[in-house]
């Protein structure tokens, strides 16, 4: 009776189960229009590309101008006695000099250069408060990695930065702050750039997305092509997607149509910086 009854239950279940299933499909609702005026996202998005794209070199460089300013036991290294800022550390303590650290974080980093070849690589991990002299404080959690070769004047590199980080007296993006879960990888050969970004960008007053956005000196004379988003503070996407080499986009919002945008050469520029960044070390 009992093993009767449960497959009674389980027939009854099925019929529940599929219309749960078909809700999924339907219009739930939401707004019917952006709150944000196409125009005034699309300016603010400009200003913020302006200020320059996340890049694994100016946060690991940020990172290294307070960690060279380390003193042995502040903060506590995993090696005690070194006086190197390469390594792990975990502290709460400010040194006698005025900087301060809290948190821990793991910094690694490899070179090696044969002739003409350098490979050059470092990874960050880390969760940490860093203040200096002037108690500004140099926020940062998250994981940095770059993987950069150069043989002569041809370069290949992949890098990644995720988590948030921010430092009012510092350089570029960075004096704002983001929430960034960035990836870039792409390449110089006999003086043709390539560059491919995939991921999403959060300022304080913008937020936006790349999805296979391909920048190469090759196709279209650098005119960025591939698909673009800025959130509208619905939650819901403006959606472009950059391609016959044309530097304007129509704009989508929810699948209707809300005009065009020209972020093509705001993109570029943009691009330009993160290359010129990765290559200085």
């Amino acid at each position: 009776m009992i093993l009767l009854f449960l497959f009674a239950c389980g027939a009854e279940d099925s019929g529940t189960v599929d219309k749960e299933k078909d809700l999924q499909f339907q219009d739930l609702g939401g707004p019917s229009s952006p709150n944000t005026a196409l125009d005034d996202i699309v300016n603010a998005t400009q200003l913020a590309l302006q200020s320059g794209l996340p890049t694994p070199a100016l946060i690991r460089d940020t990172y290294a101008s307070f960690l060279v300013n380390r003193e042995i036991g502040c903060p506590m290294m995993e090696n005690s006695d070194t006086t190197s800022w390469v390594g792990v550390w975990f502290d709460s303590c400010t040194a006698s000099n005025g900087y301060g650290f809290f948190g821990t974080a793991l910094y690694g980093q490899s070179l090696i250069q044969e002739g003409d070849m350098i490979d050059w690589s470092y990874e960050l991990v880390s969760s940490y408060e860093l203040w200096d002299p002037n108690d500004y404080v140099f926020i940062g959690g998250g994981e940095v990695e770059l993987e950069l070769l150069l043989t002569g004047s041809n370069a290949s590199w992949f890098g990644r930065v995720g988590g948030t980080y921010s430092y009012v007296p510092g350089v570029e993006w960075l004096s704002q702050g983001g929430e960034i879960s960035l990836f870039m990888e792409g390449n110089i050969t006999d003086g043709e750039e390539f560059l491919e970004l995939d991921g999403g960008v959060g300022y304080r007053h913008v937020q936006f997305s790349f999805t296979d956005m391909i920048i190469d000196s090759q196709l279209c004379d650098g005119t960025p092509q591939g698909i673009f988003r800025i959130r509208d503070d619905s939650s819901y996407w403006y959606e472009m997607e950059f391609a016959d080499c044309s530097k304007c986009a129509d704009v989508y919002w929810r699948d209707q149509r809300q005009g065009e945008a020209c972020l093509g050469d705001s993109i570029a520029i943009a691009g330009d910086q993160i290359i010129a960044d990765l290559l200085t070390f």
